[in-house]
């Protein structure tokens, strides 16, 4: 027996690491051990699912069959007594047998029983798993299940709410649908009233925005829909960065009351920080413009055309030197910084290759729209120009290329719904700190609003949505909080693992316990919290008023530390 993978089931998301089985098309068997003593198993051939095994007694042949319609509940009691007197028969073999089911049920009740067994897995949340190449479980080639179904049934089955949304975040943050996707479809086994995520991931999209323009769809099944996809490749998950948001403030005019716009032919509003441009000095008014302290050039100097050739007369014999500023070349649609032709480092050029000749210091003219090449003069060669801003580009332009010497570009844009959405994270965040405050001072009206704002702002921020459960069940009356209280605990106690502030969450869970009148418990998680923080106010307090409270009652220091 050959050991061909080991590892965690913490190490990534568990979707990630099952499905990679399958897409490699291996062959042997997963067996995952739980930290609870139990075991799973699941058989692979050539990346298909062929046999599984797990301890859940709702995993079992008859009670999948019984749940499936396939036998009644009044045949259940017999069939598993005849199971446990004969071990060593297949249990579905003996079921079918027994009910006398059709090739047809029996095949479909095989399927069912591998693939709710192998998604089982999905629902260890902590443990080891290892892959060898010998299988010792009984399998079944004929009734085979495809990696993809087994995926998508654990992410939407077995997956709790708090990991799948954890793990979708670990996987990125914007989806765009792979292009076999629609196609491959049937093999995840989505169901109908799913298949509408597909086509609103074909452009490309994020969970929030998805699930704010429709939400008339499952968010647990659009959740799960994207997991399974994103898992088997089917799907490509980034993490976009945003664009810099600069503030649209207007520019003066020159002083002559002429102001310069200068864009690309495209269209484009984005340019780089700094460019320089010569203007013709026909057009320029008295004053706008440095006077050249150099000799005015003769109508013999040289200038080139868009292309780069020379047109005109020869140049004069003696040149003035170069600027010891690298010109940057404009091109339409700025996004990436590419090596020039000339394979000179020192001259970068900015976006794809345009049609339309850029402006350089050489050919100022050459990409100003409706100025012929012929009524244009040549800038002196070692001077560099001034720019007045431009009022129409909505941001102001650095006045001389001196200014960002290295010639570097900056990456400029704005984005109306990335600001919008940037807003709104930042509402969020500012309501849940109001939030919290308001519950640190006992105000729970006031603490449920702000919650439920930076909650409705910020859906997927768990820590919102686990505090504003707090503050429903802090703000319930006393006999309705028992019902939700398991729920926040388990938010909370998620919380003290993976919250940026762990002690408070610790806090908020003592809380919890008082207010279900768990004092001994409650006294636990401040202790917990002043261990962690020991100046931590709020935690002393607490255990001073529980010690207080049971003193009050006669049993003196009960909780207090020995």
């Amino acid at each position: 027996m050959t050991e061909l993978v080991r590892g965690q089931i913490s190490d990534r998301p568990w979707g990630l690491t099952f499905g990679q089985l399958g897409l490699r098309e291996i062959t042997g068997q997963l067996t995952v051990h739980a930290v609870d003593g139990r075991d799973y198993r699941v058989a692979f051939e050539r990346g298909a699912v062929v046999g599984a095994t797990s301890p859940q007694p709702t995993d079992s042949a008859t009670r999948i069959a019984m749940t499936s319609g396939l036998i009644s509940s009044s045949q259940v009691a017999n069939v598993a007594r005849q199971i446990a007197a004969t071990p060593e028969i297949d249990e579905i073999a003996l079921l079918a047998s027994a009910c006398r089911l059709s090739p047809e049920q029996v095949s479909k009740l095989h399927r069912r029983v591998i693939a709710q067994r192998a998604a089982r897995t999905f629902s260890v949340e902590s443990g080891a798993f290892v892959v060898e190449d010998e299988i010792t479980i009984a399998m079944a080639p004929e009734a085979a299940v495809d990696v993809r179904a087994v995926v998508y049934q654990g992410a939407r089955m077995n997956l709790s709410e708090v990991r799948l949304l954890t793990e979708l975040k670990t996987l990125g943050s914007h989806f765009t649908l792979g292009e076999t996707a629609i196609g491959h479809a049937e093999w995840f086994g989505i169901d109908p009233p799913e298949l509408p995520i597909l086509d609103l991931l074909v452009g490309g999209t994020s969970l929030p925005a998805l699930e704010a323009k429709h939400r008339e769809l499952d968010p647990r099944s659009v959740q799960a829909v994207i997991y399974a996809l994103v898992s088997c490749r089917e799907c490509i998950a980034t993490n976009p960065v945003e664009p810099v948001v600069r503030p649209r403030t207007p520019t003066p005019q020159s002083p002559d009351g002429i102001s310069v716009s200068f864009r690309p032919r495209t269209g484009e509003h984005t340019i780089p920080d700094s460019i320089a441009i010569a203007v013709p000095r026909t057009a320029t008014a008295k004053g706008a413009l440095p006077r050249p302290t150099s000799p005015e050039p003769s109508a013999e100097a040289e200038f080139r055309t868009a292309n780069g050739t020379r047109a005109g007369i020869v140049a004069p014999r003696t040149r003035t030197a170069a600027p010891t500023t690298p010109p940057l070349t404009l091109r339409a649609k700025s996004s990436t910084v590419q090596p020039p032709l000339d394979g000179n480092p020192a001259s970068p050029t900015i976006g794809p290759t345009s049609t339309t000749a850029p402006p350089t210091l050489d050919n100022p003219a050459a990409a100003i729209p409706g100025r012929p090449k012929s009524e244009t003069a040549p800038w002196p060669r070692g001077k560099t120009p001034t720019i007045p801003p431009s009022s129409s580009s909505g941001m102001s332009i650095p006045r001389t290329l001196s200014q960002n010497p290295t010639g570097a570009p900056r990456e400029l844009g704005y984005s109306e719904g990335t600001d919008r959405i940037t807003q709104s994270l930042s509402e969020a965040a500012e309501s849940f700190k109001r939030g919290v405050d308001a519950l640190h001072a006992h105000q729970l009206p006031l603490a449920f609003e702000q919650l439920m704002r930076a909650s409705t702002l910020n859906p997927h921020e768990f820590e919102y949505s686990a505090m504003l459960a707090f503050a429903q069940l802090a703000n319930a009356l006393p006999g309705d909080r028992p019902k939700s209280a398991d729920k926040v605990r388990k938010m909370l106690t998620h919380l003290t693992q993976k919250s940026r502030e762990p002690v408070q969450a610790m806090v908020f869970l003592g809380q919890l316990e008082r207010l279900l009148n768990n004092d001994k418990q409650a006294i636990v998680h401040f202790r917990a919290a002043l261990a962690a923080q020991p100046d931590h106010n709020q935690a002393a307090i607490e255990i001073q008023q529980i010690e207080d409270k049971v003193a009050e009652k006669g049993f003196g220091g009960f909780f207090r530390k020995k």
